[in-house]
């Protein structure tokens, strides 16, 4: 079949990828200029099964509203509200009423153990490089009553096949010199499986192959305008054009809630938006990817860059980086690696799409039966990609 995948970053290139292998003609239609621009572009690296349980906890609940009104909180909802904004807080809440938390998280953690096996196939196959870094994960802890509560769920990650080695906070600083610094620390949990690399590298090296390789087809520069029964149109510089597709798969984050609206279909995703700062020659920086539970904050080593990311807002589809969300950023820099040099780094925001339930969208169209969605995979987009998209190539008929 002729298949149109809407939407260039890991999402839609793993979906594009097991589409070909299945012997479809695809195309990839994107409005930026090359892949990954969007959320892949710079976020905090991390394959992270270990990162997989959903949010829909009343635990989270009351620390978003005791957050509401700090600038610098990790998790910031900004108090205007809009019919988007209370429609997913409420979805949020009827989530964590019906208790299905527990449920998705495992499902979640099958997802990502999938995926993680999955780039293994891809990356030896196709031969990728993208800064990938196997020394595992590694969360910190610096207050004890999180540590605690972060050691009742190691017989559920263990389990459900996922590695959980508690370490005391000798045994974080000897995991890395570059910890030696970090300040306050009591405890942590060590994930060797997973790894970090960089998503705009992969997405963009992917696609490459997909191009030469397996013949896939890519329009850039492309706003799509309109989706009929038997077409696709779009806007180029050089005006607008209608193609036919046997099939299209929209995985264009955020953007599929407005497409779907017009078509008809039923939803629950937000812009969630995420900051990152990306350090240069950051030699000093720890090799070992952390995810700073209490200030939820991750960082990765990219080469020479580190990348630290963190913070989720709720404040609408806007792209702005604040100087108050990037501070916090900075300032975990500074208090926990002072040798490292922050003076050359870049600041960038991203929209994450994200589910009210915090489960990715695979599913066909109730009312354009060509048309497929594929996405609000949230902060688990790089973890999950290949998994769901081998799971929609596998279902898409």
């Amino acid at each position: 079949m002729k298949i149109a995948v809407v939407g260039a970053g890991i999402v839609g290139v793993t979906t594009a990828y097991f589409l070909v292998k299945k012997g479809h003609d695809v195309t990839i239609i994107d409005r930026e200029q090359t892949a990954a621009m969007a959320c892949s572009r710079a976020n905090g690296g991390q394959m992270s099964v270990c990162n997989a349980e959903t949010w829909n906890t009343w635990k989270n609940v009351k620390k978003g509203l005791g957050w509401m009104f700090k600038k610098d909180a990790p998790l910031l909802i900004r108090p205007a509200p809009t019919l988007a904004k209370i429609k997913w807080l409420a979805g949020f809440l009827r989530h964590t009423v019906n208790g299905t938390q527990l449920e998705n998280t495992q499902t979640t953690v099958e997802l990502g153990l999938h995926a993680r096996d999955l780039y293994e196939r891809i990356i030896q196959e196709e031969e990728l490089q993208f800064d990938q870094r196997k020394e595992g994960l590694l969360h910190v802890y610096t207050n004890q009553t999180s540590f605690h509560e972060a050691l009742k769920m190691q017989k559920f990650f263990e389990e459900n096949g996922v590695e959980w080695s508690p370490v005391n906070a000798y045994e974080v600083r000897a995991l890395d010199p570059n910890l030696d610094d970090f300040r306050g620390l009591v405890g942590g949990i060590h994930t060797p499986s997973d790894w970090t690399g960089d998503a705009h590298k992969f997405s963009n090296a992917l696609l490459d192959k997909l191009q030469i390789k397996y013949g896939v087809h890519t329009i850039f520069g492309a706003e799509v305008n309109d989706i009929h029964k038997d077409s696709i149109s779009f806007k180029v510089e050089a005006g607008t054009f209608t193609r036919s597709f046997d099939r299209v798969v929209l995985c264009n984050g955020h953007e599929m809630q407005k497409m779907a609206h017009d078509i008809g279909d039923v939803f629950n995703i937000y812009p969630v938006k995420g900051y990152s700062i990306t350090i240069d020659d950051a030699y000093y920086a720890p090799g070992i990817s952390l995810l700073d539970d209490d200030r939820k904050i991750v960082s990765s080593k990219l080469g020479n860059r580190f990348r630290v990311a963190g913070t989720a807002e709720l404040g609408g589809a806007n792209y702005d980086i604040r100087r108050d969300r990037i501070q916090p950023l900075l300032d975990w820099v500074h208090k926990n690696f002072p040798d490292v040099d922050t003076s050359n780094y870049t600041a960038w925001a991203c929209l994450r799409p994200m589910n009210s339930n915090m489960m990715p969208i695979m599913y066909r169209s109730r009312f354009i039966d060509k048309v497929y969605y594929h996405g609000g995979h949230g902060h688990l987009g790089w973890t999950l990609a290949p998994a769901t998209s081998r799971l929609l190539a596998d279902t898409l008929v």
